[in-house]
């Protein structure tokens, strides 16, 4: 059975990660196989050694790199379609609240982020459906059966949208800082921090954070240049205050 990301659920990738920081490698050959083929840990006791490696080998290697999978709104998991709303100005109020939550109790924390990553798609997709050729949205809602369905998410789906989580992430730290330029820029230095380094996103996810981060460092420059005041508006006060004096 040929095997890639599209094959492995958000649960299970989230699960997974366990096997990422474990050293010893039967420990890590059992984990995955838990994971990925469902096995009782007293069954996989009973393998011998080369069938485990051999069993083992055939999703170890996928661990290694990155999800890959384009960008698409629709998706349908457990015989339910859901639409996900890519653009963050669509947004209604309510799913806004809900995704900026999330984000603010993952805390820039990265296993926290995949904790919270159920209720995050959760909180920008609708369920829709087809009618008469054209497909028609539900109102927004929040349960237990859709954050389920996410869990269940191939993550050759789930992983295009990080441009769009980056997005998110980077606009939740301006409205953090959004009254001091000072923690403004070190919002930005943060995300320059991410960008520098790649963290295993995709080429395509990496030029669109660029060039949003450099759209916001010019926003920032123009409202360090509001906050500052000009060479004219001190003469003209120094004059206001000297013609007072007279």
């Amino acid at each position: 059975m040929s095997v890639n990301w599209s094959k492995v659920t958000l649960e299970q990738f989230t699960q997974l990660r366990e096997a990422l920081h474990m050293d010893d490698k039967v420990d890590k050959m059992v984990h995955v196989l838990k994971v990925m083929e469902g096995k009782e840990y007293d069954s996989i006791m009973t393998i011998d050694l080369n069938k485990l490696r051999k069993d083992a080998d055939k999703w170890i290697p996928l661990l290694e790199t990155t999800p890959e999978g384009k960008l698409r709104e629709r998706v349908n998991i457990n015989g339910r379609w859901y639409r996900f709303i890519l653009n963050i100005n669509k947004l209604s109020a309510g799913q806004y609240i809900d995704v900026m939550e999330f984000l603010k109790r993952a805390g820039g924390n990265e296993d926290k982020v995949y904790q919270y990553l159920p209720d995050i798609l959760a909180s920008i997709c609708v369920r829709t459906r087809k009618k008469w050729r054209r497909w028609k949205d539900e109102n927004y809602q929040q349960s237990d059966e859709i954050k389920e369905d996410m869990k269940q998410l191939p993550m050759d789906f789930v992983y295009p949208l990080s441009a769009f989580f980056l997005n998110l992430w980077t606009l939740l730290m301006l409205e953090l800082a959004r009254s001091s330029t000072g923690r403004l820029r070190e919002a930005i230095a943060t995300v320059e921090d991410l960008l520098k380094s790649g963290d295993g996103l995709s080429p395509s996810t990496l030029s669109q954070a660029r060039t949003l981060i450099d759209g916001i460092k010019l926003q920032a420059g123009q409202l360090e240049n509001s906050l500052t005041p000009s060479a004219s508006s001190k003469t003209s006060r120094r004059r206001r205050k000297e013609s007072k004096t007279r």
